[in-house]
């Protein structure tokens, strides 16, 4: 299926998870922020958040620094 990510395309499998669509990615779930079709999703759903061909996903990570 066809996924915009951070406003680029991308394809994955049909019915994957947002959780999937990270781990293929190499993001860490822990420290980054998702929402999917402008709505944020909390990190405890990512598993269950079965995704939509033409789904917008934005991904916001966080970094520290000093």
């Amino acid at each position: 299926m066809n996924l915009n990510i951070n406003g680029r395309p991308g394809t994955f499998a049909e019915g994957s998870s947002l959780a999937e669509v990270l781990e293929s990615l190499s993001i860490d779930p822990h420290s980054t922020l998702v929402s999917v079709n402008q709505e944020i999703v909390v990190s405890e759903d990512f598993g269950t958040t079965e995704l939509q061909e033409d789904d917008d996903l934005d991904f916001f990570s966080f970094v520290g620094g000093g």
